[in-house]
Parts: C-alpha cells; sequence; structure tokens
C-alpha cells in the first residue's frame, strides 16, 4: 500500500510537469517511478519466497516428527525382544522398577534424621517429589498417549494401568528427588542419579513406556528439582540477610 501511494504521488507529479513541458524532470520522474514498480515486484518475490520456505519449515517438522516416532518405537521394540530371555536380568529390572522409590524413601528417612543442612535437603527433595506427582497428574488429565502393549502386541514383564504412557511416574519422582539431593550431598546425588537412570530403563524393559516417555519424564523431574533447590536457595540467602540486619 505504501508504494502505490507514492506511485500515485508520481502520477500526479508527471501530470504537472507535462502540462509545464518540463520535459527533462519528467524522465527523472519516470526513472523514479520504475525504481519503485521494481521495489515492488521484489518485496512480492520476497513474500512469496518466505511463504515457500514456511511451507518447506512446516513439512520437514512433520517428517522429523514421524522419523522420531519411528526411532523411538524401534528403539523400544529392540530392548522388549530382548526382554524376557534372560531370567536374572529381568529379575533386576523388575527389582528397580518395582522397589527402587523405597531406596528414595530410605535416603529421605535417613537425611531428615541426620539434621542440619541434610535435613533441609530433604525437606526439598520431598516437596520436590511431591511437585512432581502433582505435575504428572496434571500433565495425564490433558494428555493421554497410549502405552505401548495398547498399541500393538508386546511383552510385558509386570502388570500394569492402561493410563497414560506419558510422563512416567517413578522416573518424574525419582529423578525430582535425585537432582535436589545432588546439590546437598555430591556423592549420594549422583548414585541416586544412576539409580533413576536405570529405574526410568527398567520401564521400558518391562514393556511400560517407550524411551521417548522415559527422556521427557527425566527432564520435567530434573527441572522440578532444579527450580525447587533454586527457589529454597533464594529463600535461606533472604533469611541470612534478615539476620545479618538484627
Amino acid at each position: 500500500m505504501v508504494f502505490v501511494f507514492k506511485k500515485d504521488i508520481f502520477s500526479q507529479f508527471e501530470f504537472y510537469l507535462l502540462k509545464n513541458k518540463y520535459r527533462g524532470m519528467l524522465l527523472i520522474s519516470a526513472i523514479i517511478n520504475i525504481h519503485f514498480d521494481l521495489q515492488t515486484e521484489q518485496l512480492q518475490q520476497f513474500r512469496n519466497r518466505f511463504e515457500l520456505l514456511k511451507v518447506k519449515w512446516q513439512i520437514l517438522r512433520v517428517l522429523r516428527l514421524k522419523e522420531i516416532l519411528k526411532m523411538d518405537v524401534k528403539i523400544f521394540n529392540a530392548i522388549n525382544r530382548i526382554s524376557g530371555r534372560f531370567a536374572p536380568l529381568d529379575l533386576l529390572m523388575i527389582l528397580i522398577s518395582n522397589k527402587a522409590r523405597y531406596v528414595f524413601l530410605f535416603t529421605l528417612a535417613a537425611m531428615w534424621l541426620a539434621k542440619g543442612p541434610a535435613r533441609r535437603t530433604a525437606k526439598k527433595a520431598a516437596f520436590a517429589s511431591l511437585l512432581a506427582l502433582v505435575l504428572n497428574r496434571i500433565i495425564k488429565l490433558f494428555y493421554f498417549k497410549p502405552r505401548p502393549f495398547v498399541r500393538s502386541k508386546v511383552g510385558i514383564l509386570i502388570p500394569s494401568k492402561r493410563d497414560s504412557t506419558f510422563p512416567s511416574k517413578h522416573t518424574v519422582l525419582v529423578f525430582a528427588a535425585s537432582v535436589v539431593i545432588r546439590s546437598g550431598n555430591r556423592f549420594i546425588g549422583r548414585v541416586l542419579c544412576w539409580l533413576s537412570a536405570l529405574t526410568g530403563f527398567s520401564r521400558i524393559w518391562a514393556g511400560h513406556h517407550y524411551p521417548s516417555d522415559i527422556i521427557g519424564s527425566a527432564l520435567i523431574g530434573s527441572a522440578v528439582g532444579w527450580i525447587t533447590d533454586r527457589c529454597f536457595k533464594m529463600d535461606s540467602s533472604e533469611e541470612k540477610e534478615e539476620f545479618k540486619k538484627m
């Protein structure tokens, strides 16, 4: 619209020049007019190219998403084919899947009894786990993804609910707690982080979740743990400053 407006102005100006016989200036005006025409064409070409790029980008996003989903299913199927063939490994994965949470509860109880900074870390980890559990429920209310054994015939080692496969409650909870504990005690935190990763893997091995569910749940749990830890640190620093002022 801007270019059309300017072009109308130049058309009126040309009529004035022609009427007053200023032919030299009329030529300059014509050149400027051609320049505006070219700019308009270039702008239209740019817009067309931009729209084409947007379409290509959307197509690439869809194709990449499909590739990721296919890869997710392929990795799950590869793991699922192995599970059920080695009894000792299956028993270990079932044990981790079902009982790993008790290791976290025992650790939190021991830290609570230790008092001092350890008790404060236990409080933060318990709060982070509770927050992660609430967030897990909220996500499942608004998002549903069928579990692997619902979509197709796959082997499962232990019974499971038919609720949404994402996020994984076990994985979200253990990662939220382990990230907070790691900030208070690096050694125990690292051990629990590895146990959290094994818990997530055991859920895939048992046939309950896809790899992407575990990765996403680990990220959510870690984010909840990190945010909780940062919030508590900010509160403690403010308390220290107020104490110093007193």
